[in-house]
């Protein structure tokens, strides 16, 4: 008897990954598309320059981010997609960062999110932890609508990708940079936070239409909050401000009219 076929979704992932992965595609970056929230214009400007991405950006972000991929070597075990997602669809319990990826025929473009970690259970999803660290302590103290809209956009994806997202829960879980500087710890503080999410039902204590703070172990210095994932709820609308990926994306293509600076009122949910 050999192994059991893996359903459509899974099949779907390893498909558009090895697209993305074969094709020589135009890349936008998370990084770029930030940047356009406060400056269109100037994000699109050095979009097109021959300037490198490490050169765009301040040293400290820069070496965070190094920092950040070194820690992420740390700490986990590098996976084929094809294995990576064999081993989400088949373990009981599956805690790890693999990209979530879609294809979006109309516009022509493939959507792919890197999730901090992700914590499935029996093939479902069922959280999706983003991480921030923040150099003002005082920034600890609220989380923004828009620090929602990374781990947002993942689970639209496995949404629109058919995957089980009735019981899917976002955390956003910011950090104090100044006492985490060991990112690899961090990251295992994040792991632990998952796995105490998924052992326990926390989903059933959560409001529906709001944030709600999570003082989960070994969280000192850090704020983390849990927001239910609704896939008839709109972020974007709700925000009432900016642009989408979509507008974003056609901006940079050249097929948009870049702004200056769009309206953003730093709103919290």
């Amino acid at each position: 008897m050999g192994d059991k076929p893996l359903r459509e979704q899974y099949r779907n992932q390893i498909k558009t990954a090895d697209e993305i992965d074969s094709h020589d595609v135009q890349t936008i970056l998370a990084v770029q598309l930030h940047k356009a929230k406060f400056h269109q214009r100037k994000a699109f400007d050095e979009y097109t320059s021959d300037q490198s991405i490490p050169e765009t950006l301040p040293q400290a972000v820069v070496q965070s981010s190094r920092r950040l991929t070194e820690a992420r070597g740390e700490v986990s075990t590098s996976l084929t997609t094809q294995d990576a997602w064999s081993g989400i669809a088949t373990d009981e319990q599956w805690i790890g960062a693999p990209p979530i990826q879609m294809y979006r025929e109309r516009e022509d473009v493939y959507l792919r999110g890197y999730p901090f970690i992700i914590g499935f259970q029996n093939g479902t999803p069922r959280i999706i932890l983003n991480k921030i660290p923040v150099s003002d302590p005082s920034n600890l103290s609220l989380v923004y609508g828009n620090e929602w809209a990374r781990p947002w956009v993942i689970a639209q994806i496995l949404d629109a990708t058919r995957f089980d997202t009735k019981d899917l829960v976002l955390a956003t879980m910011k950090a104090d940079s100044a006492r985490y500087t060991d990112f690899s710890y961090l990251r295992q503080i994040a792991t632990r936070t998952v796995t105490t999410f998924l052992e326990e039902d926390y989903r059933e204590k959560l409001p529906a239409d709001r944030p709600h703070p999570w003082d989960p172990p070994e969280q000192e210095g850090i704020r983390t909050e849990l927001l239910r994932y609704d896939s008839n709820r709109s972020l974007f609308s709700e925000l009432g401000h900016g642009d989408s990926i979509r507008d974003l994306i056609q901006m940079f293509l050249g097929h948009q009219s870049p702004k200056g600076v769009p309206p953003d009122r730093g709103r919290t949910l």
